[in-house]
Parts: structure tokens; C-alpha cells; sequence
């Protein structure tokens, strides 16, 4: 919905989605357990920078003059 009152409801997980969950579940402690003891995490190797588009350095100026 997009205006109050909101509906709400309660959704459980059965079957299926419950064992695919607790599999998953497992296989991410393990994974957390092996990074633990090894040092080694997964992930993106390096440090990845981001510059702000064009447009946000634009308006910051903008705004840096109005103020």
C-alpha cells in the first residue's frame, strides 16, 4: 500500500524454503569459520575508488555558493 494504514502480515517459511535457508545458513557459518582461522576472506582483491558523478560535484558547488 502506498498510503496509511499499512497492511501487514506474517509470512513463515515451510518446506522447501525452510531447508533450502538452513543449508545456506550452514554453508555461510562454515565459510565465516575457514575465513576465521585462515586470514583469508573472499571478495574483490584491491581497493576500488568512486568519484561522484559530475552532476553532484555541479550541485554541491552550486550549493556552496548560495549558502
Amino acid at each position: 500500500e502506498k498510503t496509511p494504514p499499512y497492511l501487514t502480515s506474517v509470512v513463515e517459511l515451510v518446506g522447501d524454503f525452510l531447508t533450502t535457508g538452513h543449508d545456506r545458513m550452514r554453508r555461510a557459518i562454515a565459510t565465516y569459520a575457514r575465513c576465521r582461522e585462515t586470514g583469508e576472506w573472499p571478495g574483490y582483491p584491491g581497493i576500488s575508488y568512486a568519484e561522484p558523478p559530475r552532476w553532484h560535484v555541479t550541485q554541491n558547488e552550486q550549493e556552496e555558493q548560495e549558502a
